[in-house]
């Protein structure tokens, strides 16, 4: 084992100093062989164990990590450890150790046991100092030891749910200061981080991916051609184009307020479950349009082209001649009405509607680009 300058403080505090204050830590829960734990680097490469256990104060720690595998702070289990702690005191046996780095100085895990010993007034917890080779290792191994063993007792380990995975996910990439990720190495973190997380379902690891991807791809740090969106970037771009003075932006977009604003804008993300997925919302939209006498503008995401005989040009046409055609037929037969007849006075097809795509092609479309309807047939 290794050790530091820095990680000597750690153990310089007395079994007194711990014990002789709020009652909840005595001389047989500060002696670490009365701890059933074993410290682990939960498999993770480039992590290494450097002290044995001992007891450490919650005032040496130079702050804590932004944990990558907690998204926000739980103070439901906040309240159920305190509460766990008051009814039982520390309970040794089963109970998990907290981690620092000795280089830093810095808590690895451990923000609830410190507001609990803040509320209850104890001063530290049980502690194993540990090195990373690399800030990946240090992202890997938080994520992975917020993973509860069996046994666990004192409700402060729940295992990460969706939005601390994604969270975990992004900082993890980000990390590695690269600009050439690919789906696929998303995919196998998310797949080897989530193989033993009961939360996860499949299909939360499939948001998991798309969101972690849309959001390094915003941050240019994915490889990927095609740009995808979910429903806050596509006002983000929109925002984006705000700002270098977009013709249609500045026309439609700027200080948008549906009921203020010469039209009303209707986003369409064909990526995911398309029109069919979003009816009621685009049939509100237009009845409203309809009864303030505005254009609706169609701001639409198509679903990337995933074979050679498709392009995103085709997909962006199908949309205009298949799916909002489909619309339409579906507004108009709800209401018996003849398509051909009617059609006219949706209220998409206003004179003064103007339908967008989004940019989707990191190749061929710059910053900044954004495609008229008008121009795609």
């Amino acid at each position: 084992m290794t050790t530091s300058n820095l990680d000597k403080k750690f153990q310089e505090k007395t079994i007194e100093y711990f014990t002789d204050s709020s009652g909840y830590f005595n001389e047989e829960s500060c002696d670490p062989a009365n701890w059933d734990y074993e410290p682990s680097t939960y498999g993770v490469e480039g992590v290494e164990i450097c002290t044995s256990p001992h007891m450490v104060s919650f005032d040496d720690f130079n702050g804590g990590i932004e944990n990558p595998g907690r998204d926000k702070i739980d103070y439901n289990a906040v309240e159920a450890l305190q509460s766990c702690i008051k009814a039982k005191g520390i309970v040794t046996k089963g109970s998990r150790m907290l981690y620092y780095d000795i280089e830093t100085g810095k808590k690895i895990n451990g923000i609830k046991r410190s507001i609990v010993a803040a509320r209850l007034g104890f001063k530290g917890w049980m502690g194993v100092g540990v090195k990373f080779d690399n800030p990946t290792a240090l992202a890997d191994f938080a994520y992975e030891s917020n993973n509860p063993k069996e046994g666990d007792a004192t409700l402060v380990h729940q295992l990460p749910n969706k939005e601390d995975t994604i969270a975990y996910v992004i900082e993890r990439f980000e990390k590695t200061n690269r600009d050439d990720i690919t789906e696929d190495e998303i995919i196998e973190l998310v797949k080897k981080r989530t193989k033993n997380n009961y939360h996860i379902t499949e299909n939360n690891k499939g948001d998991i991916v798309k969101k972690v991807r849309i959001k390094l791809q915003s941050q240019g740090k994915s490889s990927e051609r095609y740009i995808v969106y979910d429903d806050l970037e596509m006002r983000k771009e929109l925002d984006s184009l705000l700002k270098i003075e977009n013709e249609w932006a500045l026309e439609f977009w700027e200080d948008y307020d549906e009921h203020q604003s010469k039209a009303v804008i209707v986003f369409l993300n064909m990526n995911g479950n398309g029109i069919s997925g979003s009816y009621q919302y685009i049939e509100r939209k237009l009845d409203f349009a309809k009864k303030e006498k505005k254009p609706v503008c169609y701001v639409i995401v198509a679903k990337p082209p995933r074979s050679k005989n498709t392009t995103l040009t085709s997909r962006r046409a199908d949309i205009l001649t298949g799916d909002i055609k489909r619309l339409e037929e579906t507004l108009c037969g709800c209401f018996g009405h003849d398509w051909e007849n009617f059609k006219s006075i949706i209220a998409h097809n206003h004179p003064d509607s103007q339908h967008v795509f989004l940019r989707q092609d990191s190749e061929n479309e710059p910053e900044g680009t954004l495609i008229y309807a008008k121009d795609i047939l």
